[in-house]
């Protein structure tokens, strides 16, 4: 059992901002060290994120030890006296730490990216350049085309840039 508090809260914060829940320390909202189903929830996030469109993760809760499947190396927690609750929140930890160090480059440069794309936006006819005043029309074989919403002109910008390319 880990009985270090400040561990738990860090850890729980981590989970929280995993499972995009935010986190406060003045609610009692991050119970996944001590909680089966806020623990599930995880579980099943992890096992829910595609690679390529396919399940690629996997999570086994056996009496003796908890793998979670997918990474590298796979991520191995042994259950201790029998404290099956607490190896998985271990195993969940270690998951999150290693998949935001594994994509943290790769969420950085797609967001780069979508920063780029969105600030390409620009209208000749009436000089708009804000995003959110263009509306998608539709594709060619090298662009898309986005209708001014100001001036009702159509503009050529690049390709969104899709999160499953990076």
């Amino acid at each position: 059992m880990i009985n270090n508090p400040q561990e738990i809260n860090e850890n729980n914060q981590l989970i929280a901002r995993f499972m995009g829940t935010g986190y406060s320390a003045t609610n009692h909202l991050t119970l996944y060290h001590n909680n089966w189903s806020w623990l599930m929830s995880v579980v099943d996030k992890i096992e829910s994120i595609k690679f390529h469109g396919c399940d690629f993760y996997f999570v086994e809760i056996t009496k003796l030890h908890i793998i979670i499947r997918g990474t590298t190396q796979g991520i191995l927690r042994k259950v201790e006296d029998g404290e099956k609750l607490t190896a998985l929140w271990l195993a969940v930890v270690d998951f999150i730490k290693w998949y935001n160090k594994k994509y943290e480059s790769k969420f950085k440069d797609y967001f780069a990216d979508l920063d780029k794309w969105e600030n390409s936006f620009y209208c000749n006819e009436c000089g708009n350049s804000e995003h959110h005043n263009f509306a998608y029309n539709f594709t060619t074989s090298n662009s898309e085309v986005w209708h001014c919403k100001i001036c009702k002109t159509d503009t050529q910008v690049s390709f969104k840039p899709k999160e499953d390319n990076y």
